[in-house]
């Protein structure tokens, strides 16, 4: 394009210009539209991420009151074999089934399960703060990632 324009350009050392006004324009204007491509990625990826650490906290809100839930049916369970109140019929002839060899075996069972139940209650809260830490950590890259 314009081969007497840059042979004029050479020969009178850029005193005239090497490209036209029409060039200059054209490879402004696909400058631009290459920019505007660019931010309209970042803006996609921007969105994207956003939207991946929004589900991100609502995933770690969602462990820690899964984990508050189940500590706290634990302790209401706990609460609840501590104080059983026998039933009607129980107090009625309470003295007469005390030494039944079934309720002393259910007894034992429930002895022998207590421990793991608050070790699955333990487990449900550390796992649930343990989830809420990953979250946020994954918030954060996610975060750290956009920004850079």
């Amino acid at each position: 394009m314009g081969i007497i324009r840059k042979t004029a350009s050479v020969s009178t050392l850029g005193l005239i210009s090497f490209r036209s006004k029409k060039e200059r324009l054209r490879r402004a204007e696909a400058d631009v539209q290459k920019a505007a491509d660019e931010l309209a990625g970042e803006q996609l990826a921007r969105v994207e991420a956003d939207q991946r650490v929004a589900a991100a906290e609502r995933r770690a809100h969602k462990a820690e009151l899964q984990a508050l839930h189940e500590a706290k049916t634990a302790a209401r369970k706990d609460r609840k074999a501590a104080k059983a109140k026998p039933s009607r019929r129980d107090r009625r002839h309470g003295r007469r089934h005390a030494d039944h060899p079934v309720r002393e075996s259910l007894d034992e069972l429930v002895a022998a399960v207590q421990p793991a139940v608050e070790e699955g209650a333990k487990r449900a809260r550390r796992g649930g703060r343990k989830a809420a830490k990953a979250a946020e950590r994954a918030a954060k890259k996610a975060k750290d990632r956009i920004e850079a």
